[in-house]
């Protein structure tokens, strides 16, 4: 074969022309500085019960727009007006359409003011014709004709996904200059520089899912055919990724300005090191919402005598033998510091004395028309029957617990769940396990009582003890 093909130099060549090719509509119209986007009204199009059928004309309880400080319920069909708030209830999904043709489809607990987008919490998929942008309490996210998701975390961070085009993220504060998002990339923003990555195809796939399906269920205007453009781009931003990811992963030895990756543990002179945790979505680490009890892991239980970690990524991997053994399905990969990763578990219905029900009622696992996520969770908890839940989150990291936050509330559980990943970023396996790391179990367990919406948080040092928890939950 020739030597060429074989090289780094044609697959970086290759992931080049498919972002220039992908791109270059879009790119076109960047000389110009961004504006600010719609100042006009825009048309409720549509709203989306459960990700599964569309609202009732006069269907209540699903959004709220407030208007001059007077809130209201919102319908389908309804004008929304420059400053208007409009914000999703748990069940609802909203398709937002401006008279330019940008489209917004706003997943259940998000909200903004209507304008362009700002004040933004929560996730929002955006198809910008024309011009637009997404503003949170920190990150604006402005663009050009494209397609892209935005995400609030705690604490302020705001992740920014792009599908088409190119996306400018900058500091609402000043705080750093602009960083162009393109095609397949994907970047966490506040309080640190934006550090753009290759998208994770499985967020990708996530995320054309539920917009499909949306998509799907509001009808759109005649001529045109939203679902269809949507797969498209959605395809074009996975092949990028991929492509991406590749050149980024693999270093061509011919090329002059390609070197050969460190030996583990070690890094280049003078060269900063990348934080492993920078592809995850974060969990709020080292003051997290305060647990109802925690417990140290030993590490007898993870390795055996004649076993050893070296890396993060050879306790994950033990970890995910215990969730795997312990009946576990659905769990997520967060990020925890910069080197750290928490894992977030399924919410379980749990006996008096921490035993998990036994059957399909142990779980509250999402629908088959619903991709799994917290939010999905927590709404189950909200209607479930009475009794106790339990959820798990296991965190690996250098950095001791420090001063926990309020109790967390049903949002704060949402945003920090549902934007983990099912599987541990590759760079972990170039992270030393060291005696520093402690393996650590947060464990909140809510009380649900016979009516709706009456799940409460037990509070710190709980009914049981975090080791009952871990042992009743058959995961040590």
């Amino acid at each position: 074969m020739n030597p060429f093909l074989a090289s780094g130099s044609l697959r970086r060549l290759t992931a080049w022309t498919v972002a220039v090719a992908l791109l270059l509509l879009t790119s076109i119209s960047r000389s110009e500085q961004i504006p600010q986007g719609e100042t006009v009204a825009a048309r409720l199009d549509g709203l989306v019960v459960d990700g599964t059928r569309l609202a009732q004309t006069q269907e209540a309880g699903l959004a709220i727009v407030t208007r001059n400080g007077v809130r209201e319920e919102a319908y389908p069909g309804m004008t929304l007006q420059p400053g208007d708030r409009f914000d999703t209830g748990p069940r609802a999904y909203a398709v937002i359409r401006f008279p330019s043709g940008t489209v917004l489809v706003m997943r259940p607990s998000s909200g903004g003011r209507v304008g362009s987008l700002t004040d933004f919490v929560g996730e929002v998929f955006v198809k910008v014709s024309g011009s637009f942008s997404v503003d949170t309490t920190f990150v604006r996210a402005g663009a050009r004709d494209t397609a892209y998701l935005v995400r609030t975390h705690s604490r302020g961070t705001t992740s920014v996904m792009v599908v088409g085009g190119i996306v400018e993220v900058s500091s609402a504060t000043g705080a750093w200059p602009t960083v162009p998002l393109s095609t397949g990339m994907i970047t966490l923003a506040h309080p640190h520089v934006p550090e753009p990555t290759p998208a994770n195809v499985e967020d990708l796939s996530r995320t054309q899912d539920w917009v499909e399906r949306v998509e799907r269920l509001v009808a759109a205007p005649t001529g045109a055919s939203r679902s269809a453009d949507t797969a498209t781009e959605f395809a074009a931003a996975i092949a990028a990724s991929i492509l991406l990811s590749r050149d980024k992963a693999t270093p061509d030895p011919g090329d002059p300005d390609s070197t050969l990756p460190p030996t583990r543990g070690t890094r280049t002179p003078n060269m900063p090191r990348r934080c492993a945790a920078a592809a995850l979505a974060p969990f709020p680490w080292p003051s997290p919402p305060q647990p109802s009890v925690t417990a140290i892991v030993p590490q007898y239980l993870l390795f055996p005598p004649e076993g050893k970690a070296t890396t993060l990524a050879d306790v994950a991997a033990r970890l995910e033998g215990a969730i795997a053994r312990a009946g576990y399905q659905q769990s997520k990969y967060l990020g925890a510091g910069c080197d750290g990763f928490a894992i977030v578990l399924d919410l379980e219905h749990i006996e008096v004395d921490g035993t998990r029900m036994r059957g399909s009622v142990g779980f509250a696992p999402p629908s088959q028309d619903e991709p799994f996520s917290l939010a999905t969770y927590i709404k189950r908890l909200f209607y479930a029957p009475p009794g106790q839940y339990r959820q798990i989150v296991l965190l690996v990291s250098e950095q001791r617990m420090a001063q926990a936050t309020a109790p967390p509330t049903e949002a704060q559980l949402r945003a920090i769940a549902r934007d983990g990943i099912s599987a541990l970023p590759t760079g972990f396996s170039g992270v030393p396990y060291t005696s520093q790391h402690v393996v650590q179990a947060l464990i909140y367990e809510f009380e649900k009582g016979p009516r709706d919406g009456d799940a409460k948080l037990i509070p710190a040092e709980g009914r049981l003890g975090g080791t009952v928890h871990l042992k009743k939950a058959q995961l040590f």
